[in-house]
């Protein structure tokens, strides 16, 4: 796959173009396990470490998470890379590390739209959704709502057409702010092209799902 289609645009060329480090690529991290990264560009997908300059830095929003751009240098063969730094992020979701110590730690960076995916079940809960909203719109992200199970809830008509109208849930989530939250609140039970993975997404386009389940990222 190549940085293209890993979602590299002219917004992180003129990143790199800043400060580019002399033998080493822009690489995304596809995934992360025990201190290890999974990077991917134009280069054969591999495992990457930190470098002894991050190292000494203790671990927190400055290491890189899912779906950043980092700074990598790529050995001969299929040796392991070393990850010198991370590129400044487009969006990121957050949270609190468990401890005493307030650290904030990135879940997944540089997505998109932000999909909540949640159940018309006897769980619905209308101020949980507004807090996903917050979050997402906090993020950088754009959220978008998508409502499952639908049959179990025989007025989610009504409901649909409520917060599709001018009066938004997106609108009472933005905390004052003049952007909506959310795109829309849509059904994924329906044929939907505003939420259809294929129209939706396109070369270099990410996004993440949140719910009850956690935070999620896709491609």
């Amino acid at each position: 796959m190549s940085r293209k289609e890993l979602g590299w645009d002219s917004h992180f060329e003129d990143l790199w173009q800043e400060g580019p480090v002399v033998g080493c690529v822009p690489g995304r991290v596809v995934s992360q396990h025990r201190g290890l990264w999974r990077i991917a560009g134009d280069f054969e997908e591999r495992w990457a470490a930190p470098s002894g300059k991050m190292r000494a830095v203790p671990a927190g929003s400055d290491w890189p998470a899912v779906g950043d751009w980092v700074v990598a240098e790529i050995p001969d063969g299929d040796k392991q890379a070393i990850i010198q730094g991370v590129l400044p992020r487009r969006s990121q979701f957050v949270r609190k590390t468990a401890g005493k110590r307030v650290v904030q730690q990135v879940i997944v960076a540089n997505v998109d739209t932000a999909f909540i995916v949640v159940a018309l079940d006897g769980d619905f809960n209308l101020r949980r959704l507004e807090r996903y909203l917050a979050q997402g719109k906090e993020s950088g992200a754009t959220p978008m709502v998508l409502l499952m199970a639908r049959n179990f809830m025989p007025t989610s008509n009504v409901l649909l057409r409520s917060y599709n109208s001018s009066t938004s849930l997106g609108d009472r989530s933005s905390r004052g702010g003049n952007t909506p939250a959310a795109t829309s609140l849509c059904s994924m039970t329906e044929s939907c092209e505003r939420c259809s993975a294929g129209r939706r997404f396109s070369d270099g386009v990410y996004g993440g799902a949140a719910g009850d389940g956690g935070v999620r990222h896709s491609e």
